[in-house]
């Protein structure tokens, strides 16, 4: 299995989308990895590159008056939370590779869809 983007994932900032489709190709490297000492790199980039990017999102988000924000913000925090225990379990060599990959599917095709695109665009939502 491979994540592909498309136009479906387009939250209207370039700036955001790029990120995203960043995030795509980390995952789709994660994927392709075979060993934990191959998924361990990725994972730390995966981290870096989700928190700098949560904080610019969460922003821009604030600036659109979305009430949700703090919703949002909580479970950007639940997956960083969430990849900081991936992390500690390769440490432990008690790594599973299938959920790791699974949880990032589920959030780049369903999060950035259903929670991004409302936040991000929530004040055209309004006028």
């Amino acid at each position: 299995m491979t994540l592909k983007w498309n136009d479906r994932y387009a939250t209207g900032y370039a700036e955001m989308d790029a990120q995203h489709r960043h995030l795509f190709e980390l995952i789709n490297r994660m994927m392709a990895a075979n060993t934990a000492q191959e998924i361990k790199p990725l994972l730390m980039q995966l981290y870096k590159h989700t928190h700098a990017h949560f904080q610019q999102e969460e922003d821009l988000i604030r600036s659109t008056g979305f009430p949700g924000l703090s919703a949002h913000i909580n479970g950007h925090n639940r997956l960083l939370d969430r990849l900081n225990a991936f992390s500690s379990d390769i440490g432990r060599e008690n790594f599973n590779k299938t959920a790791l990959v699974a949880l990032m599917s589920d959030w780049a095709m369903n999060h950035i869809v259903h929670d991004d695109i409302n936040a991000l665009n929530y004040r055209a939502q309004k006028d």
